[in-house]
């Protein structure tokens, strides 16, 4: 479970997935490669980050079930404020 307000690494959520497909595909790897220690923790390598980017961008939203666990699946979607800032939606639900 995800406490309201937590932060978590773009990628990991659905609507962080759709912030990351707004961004460019170099600045999605040098996202991965600064905070690479914990996308490993995670599982999520540079490979598969960028197959559910590629997806997202195709489809105009992400659609993901949690990697880890699969205990939780979501869709979500983001959209530019300004030149330098992106909010997003996601819905979330349990699988069973």
């Amino acid at each position: 479970m995800v406490e309201p307000g937590t932060r978590r690494l773009l990628g990991v959520s659905s609507v962080g997935v759709g912030i990351l497909a707004k961004l460019p595909d170099a600045e999605v790897a040098a996202i991965h490669a600064r905070h690479a220690v914990g996308y490993t923790r995670l599982g999520l390598s540079l490979d598969k980050l960028r197959r559910v980017v590629q997806a997202a961008r195709k489809t105009g939203f992400s659609q993901m079930t949690d990697f880890r666990q699969d205990e939780t699946s979501g869709v979500g979607c983001a959209f530019q404020l300004s030149s330098s800032s992106f909010a997003g939606v996601s819905i979330a639900a349990i699988n069973s």
